[in-house]
Order: structure tokens, then sequence, then C-alpha cells
């Protein structure tokens, strides 16, 4: 009679312990602050994400004008760009649809978390009902609402719903960013762009990023 009176408030202890355990675990919470991010590892974003923003379908002369303004250049110069001066191409795409996606990035280090830069990705597009994919991107580049960039911007198009990026160099105090090289690429092809900046002595920081942006 003395050990089962003795056990029972073992039992009860072991129980109460038991359901405080439980009760620990079951409403612990973990907060965004309490993660954090390395733009150096790759990521995903998708068009439901404020980080990445989605033109209206736009004409050929749309993409050539918002090219000029985008990145402060002639619209003849922008037409030199996308199509290289083959007259061809030019006449294919006269009634395809483009978009224009924008990726922005955040980067904490650089004045408290203020915009990283924006990677401009012009695709020629098609779509069927529920169903609409990318054919190509016709021109890509990089901008920084404060700094100039020097380095390379690579992209690619493993399928036809999904850009993949690498941004790789470095940012530059009281600079702007100029764009050369690059080209179209269609879905499996990869391309790659130069960006100068035209200061390289004010040096903020170095920038690789690598990204998947779906469509």
């Amino acid at each position: 009679m003395k050990l089962k009176r003795f056990i029972s408030p073992i039992l009860a202890s072991t129980f109460l312990l038991g359901f405080l355990g439980l009760s620990m675990l079951t409403t612990h919470q973990v907060y965004a602050s309490e993660l954090t991010i390395n733009d150096s590892i790759s990521s995903e974003i998708d068009l439901n994400s404020d980080m990445v923003t989605e033109s209206e379908k736009m004409t050929k002369e749309e993409v050539i004008q918002s090219i000029s303004n985008e990145f402060g250049i002639s619209k003849e110069q922008a037409e030199q760009n996308i199509f290289k001066g083959n007259e061809r191409v030019k006449r294919q795409v006269n009634d395809e649809s483009f978009v224009l996606l924008r990726a922005t990035w955040q980067d904490r280090q650089i004045n408290n978390s203020v915009e990283g830069g924006t990677a401009y990705f012009y695709c020629r597009t098609t779509e069927s009902g529920g169903f609409r994919a990318i054919k190509e991107i016709i021109y890509a580049g990089f901008n920084h609402p404060k700094y100039g960039f020097a380095g390379s911007l690579q992209y690619g198009l493993p399928d036809a719903n999904r850009i993949h990026y690498t941004l790789n160099g470095a940012l530059y105090k009281h600079a702007t960013t100029s764009v050369t090289g690059g080209g179209s690429v269609g879905v499996g092809g990869v391309g790659s762009v130069n960006l100068s900046s035209t200061v390289t002595s004010n040096f903020v920081k170095n920038v690789f990023v690598t990204k998947d942006v779906r469509f």
C-alpha cells in the first residue's frame, strides 16, 4: 500500500513534465528575424514575389522604347543591341509578343537594407489558354538605383518557364552602368553581358548573386 502511494506521485510528476515539454515544443515560433539570407547561394523567386515584376504585353517598338528609357541610350542603339543589324530577325518578330521581367534583390549590407539592384530580361513569349512560355530572352541587363556596377551578368533559359542568372562584379559610388554584349537566348541556351561602371575608384562592395526567376 505504501509502495502504491509512493508510485502515484511519481507518475503524476512524470505526466506533468511530459505535458509541459510537449506544450513548449508546440508553442515555439520562428520569426523571420531569426533567419539569414546569403545572396551567394542560389535561390528562387517567382512572379508572386515582390522582388519580381512583369510588364504588360509589349510590341517590338515598345521593347525598343523601353530599353532606350531603362538604359539611357538612343532607340537606334537599343534596336542595334537587340537585333545586331539582322533584318530577317527584325521582320520575324514584328507580330510577336514580349514582356519585361524585372528581378530586384535586397542587400542588407548596403545602406541598411536598400535595393540591391535590378536585373532586366526582355522576353519573347507565347500564350495559349492557360499555357504560357518564354520562347527567347532577347535582351538582358542590370542597373542599380545609386551605384555603378562593373562585372558581368550571365543568364540562361533552362526551360520555357525559368530564367537562371548570375551577377558577378562590384559596386562603385558616383557612377553609372553601361551594358555591352549579350544576345538572344532560346530554351537551353546561355548568354552574357558585360557591365561597365563610369567610375571604378569609389569602391562600395563586391557582389555575387545567383538566382532563378519563374515565369
